[in-house]
């Protein structure tokens, strides 16, 4: 298995979160839901594969089940022998039973992946103990988690000051704001709302970009080859995508 930088950059700087355009000369790979052109989003098969293709980082979606444990499943509904149920009310036992190719983090975590946490939980409490939860599992130094609203950032600060966070809000004062009170984070944008403007003030706020590709039809992650030339030019730190090496290829000379 080709590791590239997934395991080894934690050694060779401070944090893999430290990293930005100017210094790597490309944006960071990270494979969204690991390598999902290649392998269901989500699994242990695309996070292997994501480090096979090139990626620098995992990303994938966390949500708890009842009993505790850290699933890596994006929707709140399970679909259950034909009946939708919700995610957190099931146990791992019952989850993997309805949905059998879900992982818990914890065996994902056994990679040695820099990981970006798409935290899908909405209360607070719930967010805390998913998050405590993965420190069980991995060095702090190795997760990016998502956070969805100041509030929201101001409680994983409190509990997890040396965790680094992404913005997820849409909108840029809010993400701005969200600069202002807390320095040296990131920002995440989808590609239709990313222009070297919005980079720009987002980077006068003192934060890091990550841009997840898809534009023009594309879902997000999806790479289309001209598009992404033209948001690379604008030199974004950080690029989600569902195939890490089609988009390192895009950053060849």
């Amino acid at each position: 298995m080709q590791i590239n930088s997934l395991s080894t950059e934690l050694c060779l700087q401070r944090s893999i979160w430290d990293w930005d355009y100017q210094s790597h000369n490309r944006s960071m790979i990270i494979a969204h839901g690991g390598a999902s052109s290649h392998e269901p989003a989500n699994t242990l098969p695309a996070f292997r594969a994501a480090g096979d293709l090139g990626a620098d980082v995992i990303e994938m979606d966390v949500r708890l089940t009842n009993d505790g444990e850290i699933a890596c499943y994006h929707d709140d509904l399970v679909n259950d022998k034909g009946s939708l149920r919700e995610l957190q009310r099931m146990s791992w036992d019952e989850l993997v039973g309805a949905a059998p190719a879900t992982p818990k983090f914890s065996e994902v975590s056994t990679l040695g992946y820099p990981m970006f946490l798409d935290v899908k939980e909405t209360d607070p409490a719930r967010i805390v103990a998913l998050i405590e939860t993965s420190l069980i599992f991995a060095d702090p130094d190795r997760l990016l988690v998502g956070v969805r609203s100041c509030i929201e950032s101001d409680d994983v600060y409190d509990r997890f000051p040396t965790i680094r966070q992404v913005a997820l809000m849409l909108e840029v004062d809010d993400i701005i704001a969200f600069g202002r009170l807390r320095s040296n984070q990131w920002a995440r944008l989808h590609q239709p709302r990313a222009s070297a403007e919005r980079i720009s003030r987002l980077r006068a706020a003192g934060l890091r970009i990550v841009v997840t590709s898809g534009i023009g039809g594309k879902s997000n992650g999806e790479i289309d080859p001209y598009e992404f030339q033209e948001l690379i030019k604008w030199k974004p730190d950080g690029v989600i995508v569902n195939d890490p090496s089609a988009a390192l290829h895009q950053f060849q000379p």
